[in-house]
């Protein structure tokens, strides 16, 4: 949190690089996530299903339904495809017998958060370790900040740049408190929300706002998160690579498009 009320925009002279350099860096990054879970994703390495026929075709049957739905013209049948996309490629994976429920058995119907459940202690080493992980993560938190105001059409330079910096180190920091007071790990920013902006074409603010409140909501019922945890990773990697590819190619032209970000 003191970083996010400390942070300063960079020099001038390194806007040409943030502006073309870091989009893309972190698009490339990322494209081996999804590629990873296009090809069956770590237990297909593990029992040596990676790249099967099975896995390519259910991602690739994902990857078209997206592009096709983010190619309509009208806008929300664009915004829809990523929904549509995972819900039509979960339903075939459903069919083909790839999902697992066993993770659902013994689900309780609410559980309701409690501070320090596990309890209350302080450990330097740990500290110090889990410290210099965070601080690392500020890097990333300020490229990814920095990649979703260049697919937003906002400022990436100048006093707005650097409130929106300050606000997003703050809030992760301000989030991971609370994180771990209820027993989660500490947070920080994803850049796969800048694909998502790409795709759909909304960057507002107050929608993140709303659907913040839903995931809060939902987060009191297990068995929601758990179902998620059981889509097949073909059916998320379709999506990812598409996703991530239109990252990197933001960051190469990260001027060309406007968006809606009130």
């Amino acid at each position: 949190m003191l970083l996010g009320v400390a942070a300063a925009l960079p020099e001038e002279g390194h806007h040409a690089h943030r502006q073309w350099g870091g989009g893309q860096l972190i698009g490339l990054s990322l494209v081996h996530v999804g590629i990873t879970d296009f090809g069956g994703g770590f237990g297909a390495k593990a029992d040596g299903s990676f790249g099967s026929f099975e896995n390519l075709r259910l991602a690739g049957t994902v990857l078209l339904i997206v592009l096709f739905f983010n190619c309509m013209k009208n806008p929300l049948l664009r915004m829809s495809g990523i929904a549509v996309g995972l819900v039509i490629g979960y339903l075939i994976a459903l069919f083909w017998g790839k999902v697992d429920f066993s993770s659902l058995d013994g689900l309780p119907l609410v559980t309701i958060p409690v501070p320090f459940k596990y309890g209350f202690a302080f450990d330097s080493h740990a500290f110090v370790v889990a410290g210099a992980i965070y601080l690392l993560s500020v890097f990333e938190a300020v490229g990814d900040l920095t990649a979703t105001a260049m697919v937003s059409g906002q400022a990436i330079e100048g006093d707005e740049y650097t409130r929106r910096l300050r606000g997003g180190v703050l809030a992760d920091g301000l989030v991971s408190v609370i994180a771990t007071a209820l027993g989660s790990l500490p947070l920080t920013t994803f850049a796969q929300n800048n694909g998502v902006i790409q795709m759909t074409g909304v960057a507002s603010r107050h929608v993140g706002k709303y659907i913040a409140v839903i995931l809060v909501l939902l987060g009191l019922f297990p068995v929601v998160g758990r179902i998620f945890t059981t889509i097949p990773a073909p059916v998320l990697g379709g999506a990812m690579v598409l996703m991530f590819g239109l990252i990197t190619i933001a960051g190469a032209h990260p001027r060309d498009q406007r968006y809606p970000s009130a």
